[in-house]
């Protein structure tokens, strides 16, 4: 029961959070419209979308967009007019793997760049800094979320493992 209450505690402060963005006036976002936001999403995430079109199909009661990363942020950033942009990254690829996708997403924008991360992608971006010094600097803001800059015991659990580790 403890959990149950924590969860709709939780829940009725997201909806507070959400009620007060929307009471924020429009123009205190005007500023990021000279920007290109990128949403670099985390290992796993390219499942989440194909389980979630699955249930739907069978009918379970999943809302909108649910288990696609950043979905609310990309809903909202259409609504304010913000462009942003998602590179085609493989969360369970290496971090070179993707730091390519990323600059290949950069190179079909002009504008100087925001980036929001989630988990692995933040470790996908970091190599995209190293190995992209030239693009590096159109970057002028990173939110990193969950990035396990030093290192996942579930990671390493799982690459240890005597049966998948091998």
């Amino acid at each position: 029961q403890d959990v149950l209450i924590e969860d709709v505690s939780l829940l009725q402060e997201y909806k507070k959070e959400e009620d007060l963005l929307k009471k924020l006036p429009l123009h205190e976002f005007d500023l990021l419209k000279g920007y290109q936001v990128v949403f670099v999403p985390g290992i796993f995430t390219n499942q989440y979308g194909g389980l979630s079109k699955f249930l739907h199909r069978w009918g379970a009661p999943l809302p909108k967009g649910h288990t696609q990363p950043f979905y609310d942020q990309q809903d909202w950033f259409k609504k304010i007019g913000i462009d942003f942009d998602v590179p085609y990254v493989l969360g369970e690829m290496g971090p070179q793997f993707n730091a390519d996708r990323i600059a290949d997403a950069l190179l079909k924008h002009d504008k100087k760049i925001i980036f929001l991360t989630h988990s692995k992608g933040g470790i996908d971006l970091l190599y995209f800094f190293i190995l992209y010094p030239e693009l590096r600097e159109r970057a002028v803001g990173w939110l990193s979320f969950q990035t396990p800059f030093y290192g996942s015991p579930l990671i390493d659990c799982v690459v240890k493992c005597p049966i998948i580790g091998k």
